[in-house]
């Protein structure tokens, strides 16, 4: 039982950092279709980063807790998450600035945006924005894309809710609590500068 026990344990601490690694960075970026296999790999190599890093300082936190075990595998799995989280942190804040993505640009070897289309990309470093929605029915919805505005992340679904809408001069609507409008109305959107 003691055996089963500890592979259990050991599979979880190697398991977990790759786990919590990958949500955090993919918080930080939007929405990329991956495949199983390779959202393993990526957990994998995220989490042996982390055992590269600190690996060294779980043999040292076991043998000082020489009377009671169970402080050492509490301290150990309280570090590896501490330091999962903070390189899920760096991480997610290096994709978010596409520091990774310029600085492989600089040296001119080839890399792909961390955006997987031109809407994640302009919705993503989108601030305040009034925005022009050309329906393909002929029809303009005027509003403003802020913070209680949506647009969707999905490849699939890319649809729109604006929580403030406006006439032709951009002035808001009276008692308007906003507007979805769905992927396949869109016909292009115009940004303007609020």
């Amino acid at each position: 039982m003691q055996n089963i026990l500890q592979l259990f344990y050991d599979s979880s601490m190697f398991l977990i950092p790759g786990f919590i690694i990958d949500y955090l960075v993919e918080q930080g970026i939007p929405n990329k279709e991956t495949s199983d296999g390779r959202s393993k790999m990526i957990w994998l190599f995220y989490s042996s980063l982390v055992y590269v890093l600190i690996g060294w300082a779980y043999p040292m936190i076991q043998n000082s807790m020489t009377d009671d075990k169970a402080w050492g595998y509490i301290l150990s799995f309280l570090l590896l998450i501490l330091v999962s989280v903070g390189i899920g942190c760096i991480f997610a804040c290096l994709m978010k600035n596409e520091i990774i993505y310029k600085a492989l640009n600089k040296l001119k070897i080839p890399s792909k945006s961390p955006y997987p289309s031109a809407w994640d990309y302009k919705f993503y470093h989108c601030g305040p924005q009034y925005v022009e929605v050309k329906l393909k029915s002929g029809q303009t919805i005027y509003g403003c894309f802020e913070e209680k505005s949506f647009a969707s992340g999905e490849i699939d679904n890319q649809d729109l809710y604006l929580g403030e809408i406006c006439d032709e001069n951009f002035d808001p609507l009276p008692e308007t609590d906003g507007v979805w409008i769905a992927a396949d109305e869109i016909s292009r959107i115009v940004f303007r500068k609020v």
